[in-house]
């Protein structure tokens, strides 16, 4: 009975040597792996790489490229029905569609947050009761300022996030460009509905199909009907003038003959007519 205790010992430390080690692994030194990797959760032994070196395998991919010698800043994003208040750096992320369930199927250049956030209610975020079933039953709204919830009534975190570029995933899907920008199928946005931006600084086109910047258009397309409008405004003048001396004429002969006035203010009546239409659709003419 006395070797008890030793054997019990023994037995516990041969369970500990065979249990995982759940500790990180630090490197001092170069690791160089000659040959592919995979990471993620879902890889498996016998991964099939193809032609790629580096596999990131799993449902919600990611990586974060962390720049910790610059300063961060506090950012609030918001919703609908909430708001999310974090310190947002000048590090960014990849992401492989969005993590959320029904998210964006879409690939994100972003900045975003190392760390998550509670994720505030700003009034109208859904409260949950969960206390005789799950998913909980909607029994109204949180009010500002509260932890909004899943509908499993977990409170929800968030990270802060703030989109650069974005990359539709089908063969017309968009790209957006800038932040809160909306990738639209078929189309590149530097915003949305409700948010627009100039695009500066683009090469007069050349193509059928190019870009036709307002420089080129003043140079040539407005010039040249400018010049057009100008000759019809000249053209337009003469015929002016003529109509003038045949009503003045017709008006002096009328006057000479029998005293009469009723034929030639109905003859002038078109041209005082025309001068007005001219005046409306060209002030300056």
């Amino acid at each position: 009975m006395k070797n008890l205790p030793e054997r019990l010992i023994a037995a516990l430390s041969l369970l500990l040597a065979m249990a995982p080690a759940l500790a990180d692994q630090v490197f001092n030194d170069d690791v160089i792996v000659q040959g592919n990797l995979c990471v993620g959760l879902d890889c498996v032994n016998g991964e099939t790489f193809g032609d790629n070196l580096l596999k990131e395998r799993g449902n919600n991919n990611r990586m974060a490229l962390v720049d910790t010698s610059l300063s961060t800043a506090e950012v609030t994003i918001s919703t609908d029905t909430t708001t999310v208040t974090g310190m947002l750096g000048d590090s960014w992320s990849l992401e492989g569609n969005e993590r959320t369930n029904g998210g964006l199927n879409q690939f994100f250049f972003q900045q975003a947050s190392e760390g998550t956030y509670p994720v505030l209610s700003n009034g109208s975020a859904i409260d949950y009761d969960c206390s005789m079933v799950t998913p909980g039953t909607p029994v109204g709204t949180l009010a500002e300022g509260v932890q909004a919830e899943s509908e499993f009534c977990f409170p929800l975190t968030d990270r802060v996030v703030q989109r650069g570029l974005v990359l539709g995933r089908a063969a017309t899907g968009g790209v957006a460009i800038g932040s809160n920008a909306s990738a639209e199928d078929g189309s590149v946005a530097l915003g949305n509905a409700d948010l627009t931006r100039r695009l500066v600084h683009v090469a007069e086109g050349l193509a059928a199909s190019d870009a036709l910047v307002k420089g080129l258009m003043d140079e040539g397309v407005l010039v040249d009907r400018k010049r057009e409008l100008a000759q019809l405004n000249d053209q337009l003048d003469m015929i002016e003038q003529r109509i003038d001396d045949v009503a003045l004429f017709l008006y002096l002969r009328e006057k000479n003959d029998d005293g009469g006035l009723f034929t030639a203010p109905l003859l002038l009546l078109p041209l005082l007519w025309t001068r007005r239409r001219r005046r409306a659709l060209n002030p300056s003419a």
